[in-house]
């Protein structure tokens, strides 16, 4: 392996080459849609494989390299802006396994559902969770380990498959007789 300065360097410009605007996801592929999510995260595997020499598998253990990667952007003091491009195809990948080996699928989400978790572009599990796993890596990104991807993951594949609770009604007071 390279040295990891140098392969975080070069990984933020494999990815980063595919479009001009910083805040922007790549486009190397298309416009970021549920269609090409794992094309995405392809990409991450293959300049991961290329520049670290880590093998991003889709299996779940795998998302410890995404956690040490983007760690490793975040203490080199990358700014967000530098790294968006590979944090969005981090992020795809680690949708793609929850996808593989959850069930999940990409969704676009309703405007207030997006609103609040901030993206466009999400997965569903089969029982209707909605998660934000490109957040979810730019969360690791900007607070650190408490927002491992690899606990991120943990905490879907716990949930997946249970019902879903309804919100409770708010407690309100009997009527005054």
């Amino acid at each position: 392996m390279r040295l990891l300065s140098l392969a975080c360097v070069t990984l933020l410009a494999c990815i980063a080459v595919s479009s001009s605007d910083a805040d922007q996801p790549p486009t190397v592929l298309g416009d970021p849609t549920p269609a090409n999510a794992s094309a995405y995260a392809q990409l991450a595997v293959e300049a991961v494989r290329e520049i670290d020499g880590a093998v991003l598998d889709y299996e779940p253990e795998s998302l410890k390299d995404i956690d040490r990667l983007v760690l490793s952007f975040r203490s080199k003091g990358y700014t967000f802006e530098q790294s968006q491009k590979t944090l969005f195809t981090f992020g795809c990948y680690v949708g793609e396994v929850a996808v593989r080996h959850l069930g999940a699928k990409w969704v676009l989400p309703n405007e207030k559902t997006s609103a609040a978790l901030g993206s466009n572009m999400m997965i569903q599990t089969k029982n209707g969770l909605v998660s934000n796993p490109i957040g979810k890596v730019g969360k690791l990104f900007e607070n650190g380990e408490e927002d491992s991807v690899v606990f991120f993951y943990q905490v879907l594949k716990e949930h997946a498959n249970k019902p879903l609770q309804a919100s409770a009604p708010p407690n309100r007071a009997p009527p005054e007789r």
